[in-house]
């Protein structure tokens, strides 16, 4: 569920990563990004990236 309002965020806000980690509730950037890589099967940074350019699936 944590993963799921990750996902949002990066996709509807401008919200650096480390604030999101913070704000769903992971210790710090690290954990954030290995939880999020594997339910994705991205980075963050990459998943935000190709969201912007509206080249990535849902």
């Amino acid at each position: 569920m944590r993963i799921e309002k990750a996902r949002e965020m990066i996709q509807f806000t401008d919200e650096p990563l480390t604030r999101i980690a913070e704000l769903i509730g992971f210790p710090d950037i690290h954990s954030f990004s290995k939880a999020f890589k594997k339910i994705e099967g991205v980075n963050p940074s990459f998943y935000r990236k190709k969201k912007s350019s509206n080249n990535f699936p849902t």
